[in-house]
């Protein structure tokens, strides 16, 4: 898993600079903006109105990303079980929103528009969208598979990614308290199951899985 990742944040970290860094490279540093809550060994929520944290993560201007057109992964891991139609990670094509206003899970990955929509009653969780077919893609949480989208794949426009709210045309502010996230290449079935097991354990050991 680790050699397909672009960025690894484990946001539920002991201090509000160590919850910023990207595991996987010195690049795409988070940069708190607007209002932004952290609690320590939680993660980061914004304030629904103008707080997210920014990735400096391009997909179309990242130098040689693992993120591409037909070979990719967004994930997180969310606290808050609460229903709110926003967006709690990503850009205008890739996205997730753990529990919408009606009780779904609502995703895009290389779409210009929503096609995954899984109900759910509990927005808290480990989620995981991954895609390695231009007709279609995977949605998952906890590990095991919510649904096949059949959604083609779209050419990239120039997003910049976020976390604690979605980088749309018009944005959307979550205050949803996020504690991990993730993107990078394609993951299969194994793999996303492996990389919600490795998240949550270690949130478990900390107190702050859900």
């Amino acid at each position: 898993i680790w050699s397909k990742l672009d960025c690894f944040y484990l946001l539920a970290g002991a201090a509000s600079d160590h919850a910023l860094l990207n595991w996987k490279s010195t690049s795409f540093t988070l940069t708190p903006t607007g209002t932004t809550t952290f609690t320590a060994d939680r993660g980061y929520a914004g304030n629904g109105s103008n707080g997210y944290l920014a990735s400096g993560f391009n997909p179309t201007t990242a130098p040689t990303p693992n993120f591409v057109q037909l070979s990719c992964h967004l994930g997180l891991y969310c606290r808050t079980a609460t229903a709110a139609e926003t967006v709690e990670i990503g850009n205008d094509q890739n996205f997730i929103n753990t529990r919408s206003a009606t009780d779904f899970i609502r995703v895009r990955l290389m779409r210009a528009s929503t096609n995954g929509s899984t109900a759910n009653t509990n927005g808290s969780g480990h989620y995981c969208s991954s895609r390695s077919l231009s007709a279609s893609f995977d949605h998952y949480r906890n590990g095991g598979n919510a649904q096949n989208v059949a959604a083609v794949a779209q050419a990239q426009t120039s997003f910049e990614m976020w976390i604690g709210a979605g980088n749309l045309a018009a944005p959307s502010y979550s205050t949803k308290q996020i504690a991990c996230a993730h993107w990078g290449s394609h993951l299969t079935a194994a793999e996303v199951a492996a990389m919600n097991d490795i998240v949550t354990s270690h949130l478990a050991r900390i107190g702050a899985a859900v």
